[in-house]
């Protein structure tokens, strides 16, 4: 029996540049973030989904950011509430999703 291995995000997908902010905590009212992390070769997708209620109709627009194991230039260990800049716009990770192969193949940041 043998094992293929699954092959990491093409280079030339991961088109975009992020700077990462990791979240340190907070004092009740402000939140410490550590000094940015430029992190290349990501991917950011944007998301946009509806949802409606009684009253009105909202856009929940964000982003989703694949950072991959082998192909991006850093891959710190991301932690919710923490800020990513990309676009000259900052966003706070929402959720964290570490996607395994056999390893670590990819983080996808869903932001807010």
């Amino acid at each position: 029996m043998w094992c293929v291995a699954i092959k990491p995000i093409p280079k030339k997908a991961l088109i975009h540049n992020i700077e990462y902010r990791e979240f340190i905590g907070s004092d009740g009212w402000n939140g410490e973030y550590a000094e940015p992390l430029p992190i290349q070769n990501v991917r950011v997708v944007p998301v946009t989904s509806l949802s409606r209620d009684a009253n009105a109709i909202q856009d929940d627009s964000t982003h989703v950011v694949y950072v991959d194991a082998k192909n991006s230039s850093e891959l710190p260990t991301f932690k919710t509430q923490s800020k990513v800049i990309w676009d000259y716009q900052e966003f706070e990770v929402n959720v964290v999703k570490p996607q395994y192969g056999f390893t670590l193949h990819h983080y996808e940041l869903e932001l807010k």
